[in-house]
């Protein structure tokens, strides 16, 4: 869906998601926008709630304070649709930003060169996939929530994948 797209195709969609699901929210959009890292505008903050609410991502309750409807959202084990390569690609460059702008103590950066087969790589693939699974279990049992995060799980060649001798 068009919509669907939309959400991912802009990575603070879901950092404003999950800031709603930490903090009772009722349309303060500018607190909203600031409390993005790195900051978003106004009018982004206002179209990412007013997304949200069409997606069924958030509702309001009757006192006026949004609520997630679900706990966990997932654009499945492929990414296939261009949004969602997008939104991986501008949270990609985040993970840039934050290497060059935050102190070690607030970001985890690491990363493996290694030479490695076909079956190890789909071997190291499932073992992110288990991970990730294993994360989203430790959040969900973390009920002092009080900031967002992104985690990115990347594995690409850095050599031709069909080099014969």
């Amino acid at each position: 869906r068009k919509e669907h797209y939309e959400f991912y195709s802009k990575w603070y969609n879901s950092a404003v998601r999950s800031l709603i699901d930490m903090y009772p929210f009722k349309d303060e959009y500018e607190w909203l926008a600031k409390n993005i890292y790195p900051p978003i505008t106004l009018k982004q903050a206002k179209k990412s709630v007013e997304l949200l609410k069409k997606l069924g991502l958030i509702k309001k309750q009757k006192n006026g304070v949004y609520k997630v409807t679900d706990k966990n959202i997932s654009a499945g084990k492929e990414v296939l649709s261009l949004a969602a390569l997008n939104f991986h690609k501008e949270t990609a460059g985040l993970a840039d930003n934050a290497i060059s702008n935050l102190p070690k103590d607030r970001r985890n950066l690491s990363g493996l060169t290694l030479g490695i087969s076909q079956r190890t790589y789909e071997d190291i693939c499932e073992e992110i996939e288990a991970f990730r699974a294993r994360i989203v279990e430790i959040v969900d049992s973390d009920d002092e929530s009080d900031r967002v995060y992104q985690i990115n799980f990347h594995i690409f060649p850095m050599s031709k994948t069909d080099i014969k001798r």
